[in-house]
């Protein structure tokens, strides 16, 4: 799709250093891999764009620094959340009483 303009769906392309490509600057480089696209671009350059997610297909803005960007981008709604151990037993002790309420 290289004439075509639409929303590219990323995924890191594994780049390996040696003495023929060390002064291309390739080697932290992201590609699309949707279907006929041939779209390369820099891992520096990508910040910020808008992307498709890879878990569950919705655009989303990919993180603005390097440390979050990810090997396979995907949005913060298919991101695994750590719920601390505290939260939980509260949350469930909620359920459970509203549960106890109604069959009462």
């Amino acid at each position: 799709m290289p004439g075509l303009k639409h929303i590219h769906q990323y995924r890191r392309a594994v780049g390996r250093l040696t003495k023929n490509n060390a002064d291309s600057k390739m080697v932290n480089y992201y590609k699309c891999i949707l279907p006929g696209c041939t779209h390369y671009i820099r891992d520096f350059l990508i910040l910020g764009k808008e992307s498709i997610c890879n878990k569950c297909g919705n655009k989303f803005s990919l993180p603005l620094t390097l440390r979050m960007l990810k090997n396979i981008p995907h949005c913060k709604r298919c991101t695994k959340k750590y719920i601390r151990r505290a939260d939980l037993e509260k949350a469930l002790d909620e359920t459970i009483d509203e549960a106890m309420d109604i069959e009462v």
